[in-house]
């Protein structure tokens, strides 16, 4: 299968922090890209919010004016899945939930090209199981972006029991065209790099609160001691404590191996609204 319309129209479905970095991405890689929303209202508040990032590009000196105007131009927000049909690829990008994303795909396969593909950004859950309730699962892979998807260089491609070899490839192929380094990884609970990287910040979540140390040691010890750029805390404050809280429990109910089981400190500031950047607090705090 190769992909249809090259350089054509990639649709991203969810426009939440991840979606929205998926859409800029495709469009600085000269694609035309329609976003879906949840809902009208907040589609367009998603893609003004999306705009507005692209602004403070130009205003930073990050990006010509002329790339703003021609970026503006190949994006589009749909009104309803049936402005989905002349897409090539369609990105899935919505709450880390199985039944969401299930009812997701159930609305917009009936009106996606017979030859497109469908690709989900999903970091933990199983393709296969996703991809259960499509008429067509050839056409479904896992195409995990990792955030902030235009700086970080690896995507993993993740097949399901039933995806093609050409649905693969060609995923493997558009990937490629975005400047990314690819692997293909087992449809395992977290594939590869979320199964290794969680155990380590739910255990540096455990020492913080252990310990009573500064959150800034606990960074700066694995900063400066195993040369990561980010200190773990600082990285489940980026992610989002919320994001950080539904994979943890995606790999504990999935795999029931006490290393994923989410602490309790998690769990709490969860539920008071300390997620991290975007609420400005998190296990450290940040200026909005």
């Amino acid at each position: 299968m190769e992909l249809d319309n090259r350089r054509g129209t990639v649709a991203v479905v969810g426009l939440g922090t991840m979606g929205r970095k998926i859409a800029t991405m495709c469009l600085e890689n000269d694609f035309s890209v329609v976003v879906l929303g949840r809902n009208p209202e907040l589609g367009k508040a998603a893609l003004d919010r999306l705009v507005m990032d692209l602004k403070r590009k130009v205003e930073k000196g990050k990006m010509s004016p002329d790339m703003l105007t021609s970026m503006t131009s190949r994006m589009h927000l749909a009104s309803s899945p049936q402005d989905l049909r002349d897409a090539f690829l369609v990105i899935e990008a919505v709450n880390e939930d199985m039944n969401v994303k299930k009812q997701v795909y159930q609305m917009i396969e009936p009106h996606m090209s017979s030859r497109a593909i469908l690709a989900t950004n999903t970091s933990s859950l199983p393709v296969t199981e996703l991809g259960s309730v499509l008429k067509d699962p050839s056409r479904f892979v896992g195409l995990h972006f990792f955030n902030p998807p235009e700086v970080m260089k690896l995507v993993e491609v993740r097949r399901g029991a039933k995806t093609s070899e050409e649905t693969t490839s060609a995923t493997i192929d558009f990937a490629k065209e975005l400047g990314k380094t690819t692997l293909l990884v087992p449809d395992i609970p977290g594939y590869y790099v979320n199964r290794m990287l969680f155990p380590m910040l739910i255990e540096s979540i455990l020492v913080f609160e252990a310990s009573g140390a500064d959150p800034k040691d606990i960074d700066t010890a694995m900063k400066l001691g195993v040369n990561h750029p980010m200190g773990p805390l600082e990285l489940c404050d980026y992610i989002g404590n919320d994001v950080v809280l539904s994979i943890c429990n995606v790999l504990w109910k999935t795999t029931r191996d006490r290393r994923f089981e989410p602490p309790e400190l998690l769990r709490k500031m969860v539920a008071q609204g300390r997620l991290g950047r975007k609420t400005g607090e998190g296990f450290h705090k940040y200026v909005k």
